[in-house]
């Protein structure tokens, strides 16, 4: 070997310890800057997210702007230790910002973070710097309701149980096969969400929160959230491992903006206008009823109990405009032939029970009638029109049996103690109605055609009790009765409006066919099961309007 090159490989040495430590810096500081930064990002998220939802319950932008600029200071500080300020010098800031015509809110995070290095040190490198962004959007104006939330389950404990209560004492529930489908809106859990079997939970156009566990427990379920085209949507579970076991970590593939937000904040309960009930009406005089099977016209007038038997053909006549007092129960048979109440106002004074029944093969008419009941039941198992009409029971149940064809366009129920229910077999077509039941349940049947679409005004060309625009089904606050709807084996089921019931479970379940109800509901807790597909287009439906803001948007 030549002399000259001895010592060369010292310098190999030297040059290849610089690439080695170089090396070993970029992997060992990288991934802690990377952890680092992905931390941030978390808290951020978050931060701009209950910012946004808290500024959502404010009636203006102006207000909700120091809301939101305090919450996320709040949030920030108690939930991630990091100390946002309002000044947009600050590397760790939070800036709120409303449009020019107030009608959305922008709340924009920015968290910054120093890290010491490791090995980078050794190249004058003694702090490595992270920032990252995240922005919410609050709009206002009116739109839907709930801060634009198209599903809220309002219990702060999470029910686990399956059947036959499936969770819906607290949480958000797709078992089973159960489909939850949310365009242009978000979900909000009080406490849990949770996907099992094949079913799906998905969400467009809206943030996902919830208080407590996210829990998807099989490989087949896929929760896709964001604001993506549901037919364009990536498939964000393509190799089918799961998503999310408890509390584990959620597959790394997926954009974390498309994942849940857990949030510490509350759900507090909006107030809603209770519907107005009937007044009683003013009875007339005694009568006895003496109308022959063969029909004739029934005199206003008070009586103890009707139970009329047509003969084929007979028509029975309640005059229109006039009041019919009972204090007994009313039934019909015989026929074919009409019962003609519209116009008319039925009146059941007893405090004990006085129903009112449908019988043999009579067609009812009741359009523009008013029904009021102190206590005792509504069933109708026939033709019945009751279209312009509205019906306040004290203490009784309103039913649509089997063999019902029930029409109540522009019409409303109160129940005050009692239950609603179309059982299987059952045909209910409703546009423009409102049902409020103070305690008491809401049931279909599986077997059941039911269509119901909530009113879009409060005159009486949009529903009579007065209507409540958007509002389908209204469960008071104290009620704790449930509901059940279940799709069974017949044409699947068509609602449109705000279902509102913080009080009371909602159980949706299938059948061969699925239900589909393009609703929003706010309730207890909500279980989808056994091929139910439950949808909620906060875009296209007419859903009660509670004023302030009408949705809560992650936007980066």
């Amino acid at each position: 070997m030549n002399k000259s090159e001895s010592g060369q490989i010292i310098v190999i040495l030297a040059v290849a310890l610089v690439a080695i430590l170089g090396i070993t810096a970029l992997a060992v500081d990288g991934s802690m800057i990377y952890a680092e930064r992905r931390e941030d990002q978390s808290t951020a998220d978050s931060a701009a997210l209950s910012a946004a939802q808290t500024a959502s319950a404010n009636p203006t932008c102006a207000t909700a702007r120091t809301a939101a600029i305090n919450q996320a200071i709040t949030y920030a500080s108690a939930q991630e230790g990091v100390a946002l300020v309002n000044d947009t010098t600050s590397p760790n800031r939070v800036e709120a910002t409303c449009s020019a015509d107030n009608s959305k809110l922008t709340v924009k995070i920015v968290v910054t973070s120093n890290i010491p290095t490791t090995f980078a040190k050794m190249v004058s490198r003694d702090q490595l710097t992270t920032t990252v962004e995240s922005t919410s959007q609050v709009t206002f104006g009116g739109g839907t309701f709930v801060g634009g939330n198209g599903i809220v389950s309002t219990s702060t404990t999470c029910d686990l149980s399956y059947w036959p209560t499936n969770g819906a004492n607290g949480g958000i529930h797709a078992l089973g096969d159960g489909r939850i489908t949310i365009t242009g809106g978000g979900a909000f859990s009080s406490s849990c969400a949770r996907a099992t079997g094949s079913s799906k939970i998905l969400a467009y156009g809206g943030s996902f929160q919830y208080t407590t566990d996210l829990m998807i427990e099989n490989s087949a379920n896929v929760l896709i959230l964001g604001d993506s085209d549901p037919f364009t949507a990536p498939n964000i579970n393509p190799s089918g491992t799961p998503q999310k076991y408890w509390n584990g970590a959620h597959n790394p593939a997926n954009p974390d903006s498309l994942w849940p937000v857990q949030t510490t904040q509350t759900y507090t309960i909006p107030d809603v206008p209770v519907m107005t009930a009937i007044t009683p009406p003013a009875c007339g005089p005694a009568r006895v009823f003496a109308i022959p099977n063969t029909g004739g016209t029934v005199t206003p007038g008070t009586y103890t109990s009707i139970n009329w038997n047509g003969a084929k053909n007979a028509n029975l006549v309640f005059s229109s405009g006039q009041v019919y007092c009972f204090s007994g129960s009313v039934s019909f048979g015989g026929g074919p032939g009409l019962i003609n109440m519209n116009g008319a106002t039925l009146y059941f004074t007893s405090s004990s029970d006085a129903n009112f029944s449908t019988g043999g093969g009579l067609t009812y008419s009741f359009n523009g009638g008013t029904f009021y009941s102190k206590k005792g039941s509504f069933t109708v198992g026939h033709t019945f029109s009751a279209n312009d009409s509205k019906f306040y029971l004290g203490s009784g149940n309103f039913t649509a049996d089997g063999s019902a064809v029930l029409s109540m366009n522009n019409s409303s129920v109160y129940l005050n103690n009692g239950n609603f229910r179309v059982t299987a077999g059952g045909n209910l077509d409703a546009t423009n109605i409102t049902i409020y039941i103070k305690q008491g349940n809401f049931t279909i049947d599986g077997g059941a055609v039911v269509k119901m679409i909530a009113p879009t005004c409060s005159t009486s060309a949009c529903g009579v009790g007065p209507a409540i625009p958007g509002m389908l089904l209204y469960m008071d606050k104290t009620n704790t009765g449930s509901i059940n709807i279940n799709n069974g084996t017949k044409t699947a089921h068509i609602m449109s409006g705000t279902i509102f019931a913080p009080n009371s479970p909602a159980i949706f379940d299938g059948g061969t066919d699925t239900t589909v109800t393009n609703v929003q509901l706010i309730a207890k807790g909500i279980s989808v099961s056994a091929g139910a597909n439950l949808n909620m287009n906060l875009n296209d439906a007419s859903l009660y309007s509670g004023g302030g803001a009408s949705s809560v948007e992650l936007l980066k």
